[in-house]
């Protein structure tokens, strides 16, 4: 008698281990997933596109229209990193969507697409953590270095400066696409196009962890406690009390939560990849994302709220609008007024007669 061999599991059913599992979906599953998880991680990333484009946008559009806001030098690294926030709004997260709705890999989303989306993914993620970067070093400097800001961060810097954060994530990424580093492969069971060994091994992650996570993080955990140092050390009460002393020490204190968060929205999604590589927790990653996009929204939002500065161009941005809304209603108006009264006083006229 033939004994039937039993298929092997897929590591996310329930009685799969780990060792005796294989990844990959059964006959009738088209992703990890649960159709309640795909369908709050459709929810969620419709909203943080929406909204974080909105804010995004705004933001940026408030902070290029305020003189005062532009001559600060650590705006254009700032506007830099809301930028990415914006083309990861337009363009990753909608396709993430897309893909977690259809739950099928060829409905949705072309092979080029596929192609561009971790391009496109990682090297926001790459840029705006380069550009926090810039920012923390940027103001680490100006606390240290007053007296030769102008000389260090001239014009000419910054703006080579925020060519590389851009430029240096893309140069490693791209070649994937040509499959000289790396390759890149649709994951059916996540449902997501991301970068894989090619055939002799090689792949651009190792690099992009190194100058991308590794690098920036030590950076600036560096730089933001000499801050607090620095100005602990300033013990000058007219320093403290001052307009600009108070600047300083909420911007540096921005920073820090900018960066906290950052860490603690991204710490997770690493975490599950590390101890989870059979995926046989599906939720723990559907968390992990949606953690991970929630900071396109809540980095503007800690910027604004911290920032006076930013708030004030803000509301300048909001009135100038406003003024214009109200004078294109008043001229609407007058021009009512101007049609309708000839054919008041021409009514009158042939009534008297």
């Amino acid at each position: 008698m033939k004994v039937q061999e039993k298929l092997p599991l897929s590591c996310w059913e329930e009685a799969a281990t780990c060792g005796d599992c294989q990844i990959v979906l059964g006959q009738t599953e088209t992703m990890i997933f649960s159709v309640a998880e795909s369908s709050v991680m459709v929810g969620v990333a419709s909203v943080f596109s929406v909204l974080g484009f909105v804010i995004n946008f705004i933001t940026i559009v408030a902070l290029m229209m305020n003189t005062r806001v532009m001559q600060q030098v650590t705006t254009p690294y700032i506007l830099s990193a809301f930028f990415a926030n914006l083309i990861f709004c337009s363009v990753p997260l909608p396709i993430l969507a897309s893909r977690y709705y259809t739950r099928h890999s060829e409905s949705n989303i072309s092979s080029g697409l596929c192609t561009v989306f971790p391009v496109v993914f990682y090297a926001c993620a790459g840029s705006f953590i380069l550009s926090l970067m810039s920012v923390t070093l940027s103001q680490t400097g100006i606390l240290f270095f007053q007296d030769r800001e102008g000389k260090i961060y001239d014009a000419k810097f910054r703006t080579l400066t925020i060519l590389l954060c851009w430029l240096l994530p893309l140069a490693i990424l791209i070649p994937s696409m040509s499959r000289s580093n790396g390759t890149i492969v649709r994951m059916d069971y996540t449902q997501i196009c991301t970068i894989a060994p090619d055939e002799q091994g090689r792949q651009p992650f190792k690099l992009f962890n190194k100058l991308f996570i590794i690098l920036p993080y030590t950076v600036m955990i560096i730089c933001i406690l000499l801050s607090f140092v620095k100005l602990k050390m300033v013990s000058s009460k007219a320093f403290n009390t001052s307009d600009d002393g108070q600047a300083e020490s909420r911007f540096i204190l921005c920073l820090f939560f900018v960066f906290l968060y950052f860490l603690l929205t991204t710490f997770p999604a690493w975490a599950v990849v590390q101890f989870d590589v059979c995926y046989q927790y599906p939720t723990l990653y559907a968390i992990a994302y949606m953690l991970e996009w929630s900071g396109i929204i809540a980095n503007p939002i800690i910027f604004l709220v911290t920032q006076k500065s930013y708030r004030d161009a803000l509301r300048k941005l909001y009135k100038k609008c406003f003024l214009v809304v109200q004078s294109e209603t008043a001229l609407e108006r007058s021009k009512t007024i101007m049609y309708v009264l000839p054919f008041k006083r021409s009514k009158s006229r042939l009534y008297s007669q």
